[in-house]
């Protein structure tokens, strides 16, 4: 008998070696130590405790340290400079004097007509001041919840009494209908708010926090089979990842029908013109408040009554009701609470999340929410990707998304994205105005990138060798089987008219095709010759962009044309490009003269900040030549966009941002606030240009 081999498992390695740099092990156990809050959190905690310690100079300045009392606090603590502030309360007072100090400055909280805020206003007030006692490493007492939540409680029985008696109006939120949300995004996408329309579509088909919306990561998201997965490791209940639902992901369906509700369409083509910057998919420091305040500026433009109710919180309130009341055919109770994360208790959370969030109840809850009715066989349809052409499909995927710094999984992600965007293309070319921000990208502006994408797109809806649709209930399969049948009937039907006569015993169909075929032959002959004797010459002249006629004095702007509203990026796009599919050259040969008169000054900044980047570029490669290298053409190969990008990289350092907070990324800057940044410092020296990964990458784009 053959002897079994023990499997013996690795040991860890002991950590007994001599620390060799003591400052980044003291910084690691800082950041451990500070990450007790998110940094949203913190960046709201802060303010408001340093509003009270101002309130409490002007008014009860007895409960506050000495200098010298501070500075042993810092010390005794390794407080970061943002918490140093909190050295400045002395906490053995505050408890002494039973809290009074906290209650009085909640009081003199009211508004200018006299009136009290919500009740969460002041909630957040008491989460803060907590962060007073656990950032000095003291335990909360139990005596200070006590009091303060008394307090809470009676603001929101006061609240209650005026709502009731008509002195207030609820300060709750508002959900919105299912045909608002539609609205809602109609109206960023014509606008060309492209970012909030794809945040709208995201927060509705998650049911999440418009806060997780801004913290998503490339990571987090995979295209698997047909829908997309996206998966958050923390919430606002459950900070280190430790509920039931953190290790599930959300699955997002395409809607091949709609493109404005369709949150594949939607983030592919936020991400035409944004690059995922340190992984962020909305990169820079973007607070609910301005989201709130776009929703409400949509709201008062829709005429809607309630639109000083309206805010982020409204639509994860509409796509919980819609998924629970938009069709009587809803999903189970159960996926929508996991979805939403709303708790059902420890024990239910633990059965629950493996059948509703691990299952085919998540999935056909993104179905619904996508837009699709459970009313109609199509609820069934597949997104549209790609299945033919792997080169054509990569070598266009790299021309129009930004792909330096990214993983070959969420290159699969741009794949899909660009599939659907493509799909929608025709639809949106009849919709929008011909002048809409999204025929500014470089998707739409090489005139043949579309038309040979479209070839390589799956033809059936329903059915595909690359994936299987998914999230489908048994009253849907009822329905095609019900659809096929009637097909079948029709087909029946109609031969037995082919075979047996029409009108006349000796008329039948056959005889009727035999006796007409000739005819349209002829037909059919005759069309031809005319179209190729008389085809549009158009075709064969000169084309006015691409005849090669440089000289000054040949119009090759359109009198119509009129200069986009172009980022950062786009310009530089436009400077070595042009639109080729609008019949505009590249703006490097144009002339001032040749544009409108209202665009001359427009255009006169934009040339000087292009001539910027090209001298920052030459600073580190001194034999390019932009109009020798970058020449009016009729199409835009792949090595130029990507020698283009590598340009920018090196270019848009004249620019950059020495302070980051709450700024955008530089390629998404307009025109006029590079210009501005551009002269207010001197440029830095130019970076190495970064190359773009060559990843193997085909086996996952189809």
């Amino acid at each position: 008998m053959p002897s079994v081999t023990k499997k013996t498992r690795r040991k860890k390695s002991p950590n007994v070696a001599q620390v060799s740099n003591w400052s980044v092990v003291h910084q690691r156990l800082q950041r451990w130590k500070d990450g007790d809050i998110g940094a949203g959190t913190e960046s709201n905690y802060i303010p408001k405790h340093k509003e009270f310690l101002t309130w409490a100079k002007a008014n009860v300045p007895g409960i506050l340290n000495t200098s010298r009392q501070q500075a042993n606090i810092i010390r005794e603590n390794n407080l970061s400079d943002d918490r140093k502030h909190i050295a400045e309360l002395n906490l053995n007072k505050i408890i002494s004097t039973g809290y009074s100090a906290f209650e009085l400055f909640l009081a003199s909280k009211v508004k200018e007509n006299g009136g009290n805020y919500a009740k969460g206003y002041y909630g957040s007030y008491r989460s803060a001041f907590k962060k007073f006692f656990t950032w000095q490493k003291r335990v909360v007492p139990e005596e200070y919840d006590v009091a303060i939540s008394d307090i809470i409680k009676g603001i929101a029985r006061q609240e209650t009494l005026d709502i009731k008696s008509g002195r207030k109006l609820s300060a709750a939120r508002h959900g919105i209908s299912f045909a608002q949300y539609k609205q809602l995004c109609h109206f960023f996408m014509t606008r060309g708010d492209i970012k909030h329309w794809a945040m709208c579509v995201l927060e509705f088909n998650l049911i999440c926090r418009v806060n997780q919306i801004n913290g998503l990561t490339a990571p987090r998201l995979r295209f698997s089979g047909d829908s997309l997965q996206i998966q958050f490791s923390g919430t606002k209940m459950d900070v280190d990842g430790s509920s039931a639902t953190a290790t599930f992901a959300k699955h997002l369906y395409g809607n091949p029908y709609d493109f404005s509700i369709c949150p594949v369409t939607a983030l592919g083509v936020y991400l035409l013109f944004n690059k995922a910057e340190e992984n962020y998919i909305f990169p820079g420091q973007y607070e609910d408040k301005v989201f709130t305040t776009a929703l409400k500026t949509a709201a008062n433009a829709l005429k809607w009554e309630n639109s000083d109710m309206i805010g982020s919180h409204s639509l994860r309130k509409a796509a919980w009701s819609y998924s629970q009341s938009g069709t009587t055919a809803c999903p189970s109770f159960a996926a929508t609470c996991m979805r939403a994360e709303h708790s059902l208790g420890n024990v239910k959370d633990r059965y629950f999340v493996f059948a509703a969030v691990g299952g085919a109840q998540d999935r056909y809850l993104g179905r619904i929410l996508a837009g699709l009715s459970p009313d109609q066989q199509t609820f069934s349809v597949l997104p549209p990707h790609f299945v033919k052409d792997e080169d054509v499909v990569l070598q266009s995927t790299r021309s129009v998304f930004d792909l330096s710094g990214t993983t070959p999984l969420f290159i699969a992600v741009l794949n899909k994205c660009l599939a659907s965007v493509v799909y929608h293309a025709p639809k949106m070319k009849s919709i929008l105005p011909s002048n809409h921000c999204i025929f500014q990208s470089m998707l739409f502006r090489n005139p043949s990138t579309i038309p040979s994408l479209q070839l390589a797109l799956n033809p059936d809806s329903f059915s595909s060798d690359m994936m299987t649709p998914t999230g489908i209930p048994p009253h849907i399969m009822v329905l095609r089987e019900i659809r096929s049948m009637d097909t079948a009937v029709k087909e029946a039907i109609d031969k037995a008219f082919q075979e047996h006569s029409l009108a006349q015993p000796n008329v039948t169909r056959d005889w009727m095709n035999k006796t007409i075929a000739p005819l349209q032959d002829a037909v059919t002959s005759l069309s031809k010759m005319v179209r190729n004797r008389y085809s549009d010459t158009g075709e064969n002249m000169g084309s006015i962009l691409f005849d090669g006629n440089l000289r000054r004095g040949s119009q090759r702007v359109a009198t119509s044309y009129r200069l986009p509203k172009m980022k950062f990026k786009q310009g530089w796009s436009y400077w070595l490009f042009g639109d080729a599919e609008n019949n505009i050259p590249p703006l490097q040969f144009v002339g001032t003269w040749e544009l409108r008169k209202s665009d001359w000054g427009k255009f006169r900044n934009y040339r000087r900040l292009m001539r910027k980047v090209e001298k920052a570029v030459k600073a580190s490669y001194p034999n390019i030549n932009f109009k020798r290298d970058f020449k009016i053409s009729p199409s835009m190969s792949a090595e130029n966009i990507q020698m283009a990008d590598k340009y920018f990289l090196v270019g848009e350092k004249i620019v950059q941002s020495t302070k980051r907070y709450k700024s955008q990324p530089v390629r998404s800057l307009g025109i006029s606030a590079a210009i501005k940044r551009i002269f207010k410092r001197t440029p830095e020296s130019s970076a190495p240009a970064v190359a773009i990964s060559e990843a193997p990458i085909k086996t996952l784009l189809i």
